[in-house]
This record gives C-alpha cells, sequence and structure tokens, in this order.
C-alpha cells in the first residue's frame, strides 16, 4: 500500500514544473508626448503611423477609447500595437485620426417618432458616413 502512495505521489509530482516566477512587469509612467503625436495624426487623416515604441500595452486601448485626453472623443482614432519586446510592453504602437462622428440632435431624432403608433419608435442615427436605422 505504501508503495502505490509514494508511486502516485511521484506521477502527480512530474505533472508540474517546481520554479520561481519571472519578475513581474511594472511599466512606468509614459514620457511620450501624446498631444503632439495626436495633433499630427489629425493633419493626416487616415494615415496609419507608428507613434511609440515600447510603451504600456493599455496605450492601445486607452487611444481608442479616448481615455489618453489628447485621443479624445472615443473612437476619433484607430490603434495598433505589434510585438511584445522582453519586458512585455508593446514593441510597436500604430494609430490613426479617423474622424469624429457627427450625431444628429436628440430634437431631430423624436421628431422621427409618432405617438400614434406606441409599440414601434424609429430612431435614425446618423453620422458623417453613414445612417443607422435602430428601429426598436
Amino acid at each position: 500500500m505504501t508503495n502505490d502512495i509514494e508511486n502516485v505521489v511521484e506521477e502527480k509530482a512530474q505533472l508540474v514544473e517546481w520554479a520561481e516566477p519571472p519578475h513581474p512587469v511594472r511599466y512606468k509612467r509614459s514620457n511620450v508626448d501624446w498631444a503632439s503625436i495626436a495633433d499630427a495624426l489629425r493633419a493626416n487623416p487616415g494615415e496609419w503611423a507608428v507613434v511609440a515604441r515600447n510603451v504600456n500595452p493599455s496605450s492601445v486601448t486607452h487611444m481608442r477609447q479616448g481615455r489618453l485626453k489628447a485621443f479624445e472623443p472615443a473612437g476619433a482614432f484607430e490603434a495598433s500595437g505589434q510585438g511584445r519586446n522582453e519586458n512585455g510592453q508593446t514593441a510597436e504602437l500604430y494609430a490613426r485620426f479617423v474622424g469624429i462622428p457627427e450625431v444628429k440632435s436628440k430634437s431631430t431624432v423624436d421628431a422621427q417618432w409618432s405617438p400614434s403608433e406606441p409599440e414601434t419608435k424609429i430612431v435614425m442615427l446618423e453620422t458623417a458616413e453613414e445612417t443607422v436605422d435602430l428601429s426598436m
């Protein structure tokens, strides 16, 4: 019986590799001039550019969602991080300015709804490039 227990313990011990984890990744505050980069991208709409190297991977999301003040409002910029360096940072950060969507005022949307049809409300969302029907 003792041999069976020892065999099971030995088999389970072979399922794992005992090792210390690598050092945790600690990102430093960026010294990138995001405002100047955003201005340059606005001056060349639609053009992709490498805007930073070896930056925090969350920079991609922050740019897309407008969390970095220079890249407001959300959706005005597209960003793509390519590769990681040995420290876990994004090797190259690409970005471009795609424009700020224009939305019609609330009064225009409400004017399209008829109170005689309480079950149906038609909402039209217009951007600079297309009209989207969001019928409910």
